[in-house]
């Protein structure tokens, strides 16, 4: 390649437009997952939902979150991008999802026992 007709490149520092960011401790705790309440929140509100939990096996166990919210959580790992079972327990203790659910998150075990009470119709 020929560069003999090209000009030197010279840096020029010029005032920014943008603001410094400020990093400031704090006590307040994050989570990447906080965009997927949104999302949750929109299919609960759709005319999906509905239709969507007919399709769903019961969980009849005192101790289960019901069939929708244990369905909601698995939508929340597939938005997220999770690839297995196992990478469900990664939500253990997210504040986003605690807060929008109003408890914890079920654990891949719980989640797979979910999978399995599906039949062949539904």
């Amino acid at each position: 390649m020929d560069f003999s007709n090209v000009e030197a490149f010279s840096y020029k520092r010029t005032k920014s437009i943008l603001k410094k960011i400020k990093i400031v401790p704090t006590k307040e705790k994050l989570t990447a997952s906080a965009g997927l309440g949104t999302l949750v929140e929109i299919f609960d509100q759709s005319g999906l939902r509905d239709n969507f939990i007919k399709c769903l096996p019961k969980r009849v166990s005192h101790r289960s979150q019901g069939s929708y919210k244990l369905a909601l959580n698995m939508i929340c790992g597939f938005i997220h991008g999770f690839d297995c079972l196992d990478d469900y327990d990664d939500f253990k203790g997210d504040e986003a999802l605690k807060s929008m659910f109003g408890e914890g998150t079920p654990s891949s075990r719980t989640l797979g026992d979910f999978l399995r009470d599906f039949s062949d119709e539904k």
